[in-house]
């Protein structure tokens, strides 16, 4: 059965068993003929836009040699794929969230993302991120320098031909968390600098001014395809929500407007940012940029009063 919007699940069932039919090095005909289908079919399948029955699903895993817990749990999630919404919890022998995430960014022409304790993922330096992962005493050294290669391969989305908007919007307190000590901080925010100079890279902060503000129940990532919200995200520490219901994301939807409407503006952030970095280095930027003038934050308060 077509669907007008494919599901996450769907959509993650369908990267699974493209990657399962490359790996075994099938043609999209072949495999289509094994399984009595045409090519088409199993093209759609793939892209999330034909529900695969668990039938069709467990006779793709015959033809590509999958058994075991992966066969189970595909066949697991091909039951549930036409569910929306999704708490995918990790498993090692479930899809990881974090491919999952990267694949729904692939697909996305808006990525939003609000951050309250750290620097978003995907503008964060690799320094930055080994401090994050040294706090993590349970990953070994192999497997965090795992995690940081994963995390810089989602960050080259940013710069393909064709790449999605990010915006980045960042509570104030995230930059006055000098992780990693205060150069390399600095350097981390050189980096969003630098990366708020790019035109799909939009940088907001939103001043810790003593006000309560929309985005006070916690970090998010929001998708946007086809100039709309699609996906909203909200990772925990074992486990992602992707909610694909349309009240839940007009919800996020209007979070990231009242953010906005309450962040500096992006020169306003840049210039906060610079200050910032000039006080951990105590040194001037090269391109001189001054800090925020206090009336200038002043009257951006006022307006946000009226």
């Amino acid at each position: 059965m077509a669907l007008a919007e494919p599901t996450v699940r769907g959509q993650e069932l369908g990267e699974q068993l493209r990657a399962l039919r490359e790996a075994a090095g099938c043609s999209l005909a072949f495999t289509g003929h094994r399984i009595d289908a045409s090519a088409s079919k199993i093209c759609r399948i793939e892209s999330g836009r034909v529900t695969a029955t668990p039938e069709d699903v467990a006779a793709l895993l015959t033809v590509y040699g999958t058994t075991g817990p992966r066969r189970r749990a595909l066949l697991d999630l091909a039951r549930e794929a036409e569910k929306r919404g999704w708490w995918q919890r990790h498993s090692p022998d479930q899809p990881s969230y974090g491919r999952t995430l990267q694949n729904q960014e692939a697909k996305a022409s808006r990525i939003v993302t609000f951050e309250t304790t750290v620097i978003p993922g995907l503008l964060q330096t690799s320094e930055y991120m080994r401090e994050l992962m040294a706090g993590c005493d349970d990953l070994s050294e192999e497997e965090a320098q795992r995690c940081i290669n994963f995390r810089q391969q989602r960050q080259g989305l940013l710069q393909e031909r064709n790449p999605p908007h990010l915006i980045a919007i960042i509570d104030e307190l995230v930059l006055h968390r000098p992780l990693g000590g205060r150069e390399a901080f600095r350097r981390q925010l050189l980096h969003l600098l630098r990366a708020a100079e790019r035109p799909n890279i939009t940088v907001l902060v939103v001043p810790n001014n003593g006000r309560v503000h929309a985005g006070l129940t916690g970090p998010f990532v929001l998708l946007h395809k086809g100039g709309r919200p699609s996906v909203a995200c909200v990772e925990g520490l074992t486990s992602c929500l992707f909610m694909e219901e349309r009240f839940e994301l007009a919800q996020y939807a209007s979070t990231v407007q009242r953010l906005s409407d309450r962040a500096l503006d992006e020169e306003q952030s840049a210039e906060f940012i610079a200050s910032l970095a000039r006080t951990n280095d105590g040194s001037e930027l090269p391109d001189e940029r001054p800090g925020v003038d206090p009336q200038q934050l002043q009257q951006h308060d006022q307006v946000q009063l009226r």
